[in-house]
Formats: C-alpha cells, sequence, structure tokens
C-alpha cells in the first residue's frame, strides 16, 4: 500500500496562515518594521501581545524602565491603586515607590486575547502582592484582579494604549504571626472593598488612592469589556 503524504501538520499551518518566511516572527527573532507588517498573522500577532504582557511584570517590578515603558504606545495611559494618568507618568511615580523602599510584586494566570486587524485587547489574570507596616508591625497583603489592555499595531509594533486593572477582592496577614496587625475598621471601611487592604496599607505611607477603580466582576466589570470589544470596532455605532 502506498503511503499517504503526512500533510496534517503543514495542513494545520496553512490553516493559521503560517509559512516558512513567517517562522523567523514565531521564534522572537528581529525584523525590519516592514518585515513584521508583511508577515503578520493571527498567530504572531497574538505572540507578540502576549510577550508585552507577559514582559510588562518583568519590567516593572525588575526596574527596567526603557522596556517598560516601551510596553505603551506615546500617549498610552495606566490606571493604578495608587496613580491614574499617562504611561510616562505612572513610569515616574514607580521609580520614587521604588527609592522610597516599596515592596510590591505581581504575578498572573490565565490570558485572553481578541484580535481585530491593527486592534486587540487582552484579559489577564492578576495578583499583586505587597509588603507594607502598620504601627511597626510588617503586613503582606494579597490582592486579585484583572488587567484589561487595549492594544494597536502602529509604526510596526504592537503597544499598550491603555492598561486598566479590574479588582476582585484582597485580604492581608502579619509576616510574623505573633505580631498581629490593627486595621482601623471605620478606615479600612472607607476604601473600596475589592481593593481596601491594599489601599489602607498604601495610604499609611502617604500615597494618594485612586478611589473609582472597576471591579472585576458585575456592572462595572460588564461596562469595562464592552469597551475593550467596542475598541476593536473604531467609529462603530
Amino acid at each position: 500500500m502506498d503511503a499517504k503524504p503526512n500533510n496534517g501538520r503543514r495542513g494545520f499551518l496553512a490553516k493559521l496562515g503560517l509559512s516558512a518566511g513567517v517562522a523567523s516572527v514565531a521564534a522572537g527573532l528581529p525584523r525590519t518594521a516592514d518585515a513584521q507588517a508583511s508577515a503578520r498573522t493571527l498567530v504572531s500577532d497574538r505572540a507578540a501581545i502576549r510577550e508585552i504582557v507577559d514582559g510588562w511584570i518583568i519590567w516593572r517590578d525588575g526596574g527596567q524602565w526603557d522596556e517598560l515603558l516601551r510596553a505603551w504606545h506615546p500617549g498610552g495611559t495606566m490606571a493604578s491603586t495608587r496613580f491614574e494618568g499617562t504611561a510616562e507618568g505612572f513610569l515616574e511615580d514607580t521609580k520614587r515607590g521604588y527609592a522610597a523602599g516599596s515592596k510590591a510584586r505581581h504575578s498572573q494566570s490565565g490570558f485572553w486575547c481578541e484580535i481585530a486587524g491593527d486592534r486587540a485587547f487582552s484579559v489577564t489574570g492578576m495578583s499583586i502582592m505587597q509588603r507594607g507596616a502598620l504601627a511597626g508591625v510588617e503586613v503582606d497583603v494579597t490582592c486579585l484582579g484583572f488587567f484589561v489592555d487595549f492594544f494597536s499595531f502602529r509604526n510596526g509594533r504592537w503597544a499598550i494604549d491603555r492598561r486598566q486593572p479590574a479588582y476582585d477582592r484582597d485580604w492581608a496577614y502579619p509576616v510574623d504571626p505573633a505580631k498581629p496587625a490593627y486595621f482601623d475598621p471605620v478606615k479600612l471601611a472607607g476604601f473600596p472593598a475589592p481593593y481596601k487592604h491594599l489601599a489602607y496599607i498604601q495610604n499609611a505611607t502617604g500615597q494618594s488612592i485612586t478611589m473609582n477603580l472597576p471591579e472585576a466582576r458585575g456592572p462595572t466589570f460588564a461596562a469595562l469589556m464592552a469597551q475593550a470589544h467596542a475598541w476593536l470596532r473604531p467609529g462603530a455605532a
């Protein structure tokens, strides 16, 4: 019996729009902006977006400032519990936090991305871990939520136009269980419930708090996702 040609993998790649000329893009090898634009596929676009989403944490938490700023297009924006404004402003605020000894780290879980031409959005599960002190007692705070990123492909590259977190819930515990930390219940209740412990710790060090960030569920998250889907259809009614 004659063997049938094995076209399974080749056919699968063809359906995705991959070819030998795209291999170096998928492998992350450098290409010119014109070559990147001409060789783009759904797979390569998604990989480029995911690289920025994953890299953001390393660049931010590791103090890689040039790489962090490049995650955004010029004019891009950022929101957080302690900042809301331009990417450049966020960078300067983060640098000040580093200089003051801020101990904050991020991690990520699931990732979802939708792409339409030169626009995309992604939703990534995230957690924020910050250590602070209350009356001399060290406290660790963990906050869960999502990063919702609005992307566009311009000037030969994908980058963020807007990064908007949405918060789900948080909790706190003392680093040393033998030294309980005290949160004033009235003050704690004055911060948004999804990130109240994180806001409390940050505010205790003199930082102003963004009070109107969306929750990672319910009407505010639905509104944020509606904005993300509308981003894919510029000019739509």
